[in-house]
């Protein structure tokens, strides 16, 4: 982003190495022009490159003095979700203070703020702090500051007779004990204003709901998925590796992103048990099976399979195959996060700010529902899975069906060569078993072998279509061994021990690609540590000798 100063002359690019005494001259010079006051809203964005390696003080200061400009000029309706979820979520008093100054520069009072408002108190009723805009980096002691608390009942007397929902409760905090005398004084000042407004307000009208500016919907078989995206593979709660596409395609999901060290509480922690309950409910309506649900972090290098696990756990979930969480590796999270358009900062590799993000999927894994900044309700997702489940085509297999179907195929043609008749003696065996005794041998016939080499050929192949969904490349090469083994020693050579050998590596490499992901990564876990002794004991001698 660029931007000239009155002088037209110098010019300055945002970013991380941009100072803050910059940043901050900018918002006084946006707040000298009204005009320019739009130039703000890309500031706002928690993944702007402008926060790229800040700590979370310094991007609070930012974002409050951002805020609290938009009193001076306006506040753009773009930015309305912004100064809400602030008020939601922070437990910053600076931060919420320049919050409640936006919410003043509305073109219009909307009662709908009022709930925001009433949680900034509980969020800083025990945290309040002094603070001030007319600089942003004030030399203190400074005579004309404010409070955080006092900004924000400043906005409900600015309200006025739209705030009248929240009169029960400011009688109620009017008679508290523990608020300073000056935040005291302005919650009388807003009940007197509150109560004294003769304006009648029609709650019932007013137009679209500002909540309704952090969701978002596609229309169904819109959107793409990255081809790359469907080859990661994520860990789990448990640690057990997990494709991409074997979770997230093939039925409608629910995504809900987090980490273990968010210290505010309405944010990850409770999206986190948000999520769980949202789960607990699917399974109560039999949907599990048609829903899957899962939690991501955005910080895999910290949040290790256990320490997701307890945090996850502690939150009241209960992990099942259809709700997991995961972490992926840095080089895949950064396809992740591209995939989704996460609003998340980091400083380094730690988080710094980030938005609520919870995404619905359909059943080819594109994103059809957004619902972030202000927090879900379970009956306001309910919804949205169902049409979700319904807009799966009749005859669209499920990803379990699939799965079966995929084994199958690539266990039956090995069956097939080991139990299909390849000699004279085969051939007579086999009619016997039938009852036909008396027929005459049938002779080894040629052309079997361009169809054994045709049916391998397709095994083959379909081994490895499906490494990315399955087990990788190693069931394909033990299925190569096989093949090699049975076409070469078998049907060239006409060993009979090579044949048998080599049907049965064919016959493995089916089984292991078979085999579920997680017990597919014990088996090989266990192959390795049969032979971690040999290995360790080779490098070793080879060691000692060079």
């Amino acid at each position: 982003m660029f931007w000239k100063r009155k002088d037209n002359k110098t010019l300055v690019t945002f970013g991380k190495h941009t100072s803050e005494e910059n940043i901050a001259a900018f918002v006084d010079e946006v707040r000298a022009n009204p005009e320019l006051r739009n130039e703000l809203l890309p500031l706002l964005r928690e993944s702007h490159v402008l926060y790229n390696g800040r700590g979370t003080q310094e991007c609070i200061r930012l974002r409050g003095y951002i805020l609290a400009a938009f009193e001076v000029t306006g506040l753009p309706p773009a930015a309305l979700i912004f100064a809400m979820e602030d008020l939601y979520n922070t437990r910053s008093a600076y931060l919420i203070a320049g919050a409640a100054r936006a919410i003043r520069g509305m073109a219009q009072p909307h009662p709908e703020v009022v709930p925001y408002l009433l949680e900034a108190v509980v969020n800083i009723r025990y945290m309040d702090d002094a603070v001030t805009f007319d600089t942003y980096k004030p030399v203190w002691p400074v005579t004309n500051f404010t409070t955080g608390l006092s900004e924000v009942f400043k906005t409900f007397a600015w309200l006025g007779a739209y705030a009248q929902e929240a009169i029960p409760q400011l009688k109620k905090y009017a008679e508290a004990s523990d608020f300073q005398y000056e935040v005291l004084e302005e919650i009388k000042r807003a009940i007197e204003t509150i109560e004294g407004d003769p304006h009648e307000v029609d709650f019932s009208c007013c137009g679209p709901s500002p909540k309704l500016a952090g969701r978002k919907e596609t229309v169904p078989g819109r959107g793409r998925i990255n081809p790359l995206l469907k080859n990661i593979v994520m860990e789990d709660q448990n640690g057990a590796k997990v494709p991409f596409s074997s979770f997230f395609q093939g039925k409608p999901t629910v995504v809900s992103f987090f980490y273990t060290r968010c210290i505010a509480i309405n944010k990850c922690s409770l999206t986190v048990g948000n999520t769980g309950r949202l789960a607990k409910a699917l399974l109560e309506v039999n949907l599990q099976n048609k829903v899957n649900v899962a939690l991501i972090t955005y910080d895999p290098v910290y949040d290790l399979p256990e320490r997701i696990r307890v945090y996850a756990e502690t939150r009241r979930c209960e992990f099942s195959d259809s709700f997991k969480a995961f972490r992926v590796s840095p080089g895949d999270y950064e396809l992740l996060k591209e995939h989704f358009s996460l609003e998340v900062g980091y400083s380094t590799s730690i988080v710094n700010q980030h938005q609520v993000e919870t995404y619905l999927l359909d059943y080819k894994g594109r994103i059809r529902n957004t619902l972030i900044r202000i927090q879900w309700s379970e009956d306001e997702i309910r919804d949205k899975i169902g049409r979700l489940i319904k807009e799966i085509p009749a005859g669209k297999v499920s990803q379990t069906a699939k799965a079966v179907s995929e084994n199958l195929r690539t266990i039956v043609f090995p069956l097939l060569i080991a139990v299909f008749p390849k000699c004279p003696v085969c051939w007579a065996a086999y009619m016997s078993a039938f009852g036909i005794a008396g027929m005459k041998a049938i002779p080894y016939s040629p052309w079997l072998v361009p169809l054994f080499v045709l049916g391998i050929g397709v095994n083959l192949w379909l081994l490895y279509r499906a490494r990315n969904k399955r087990n990788g490349l190693t069931p394909f090469w033990v299925s190569v061994l096989g093949a090699a083994t049975f076409l070469i020693c078998g049907l060239w050579l006409n060993l009979r021990t090579g044949t048998y050998v080599g049907i049965v590596f064919i016959l493995l490499g089916s089984i292991l690609n078979s085999l579920s992901f997680s017990w597919f990564q014990r088996l090989q876990g266990w192959v390795e540590s049969l032979f971690r002794p040999v290995i360790v004991k080779k490098k070793q001698k080879l060691k000692t000798t060079t």
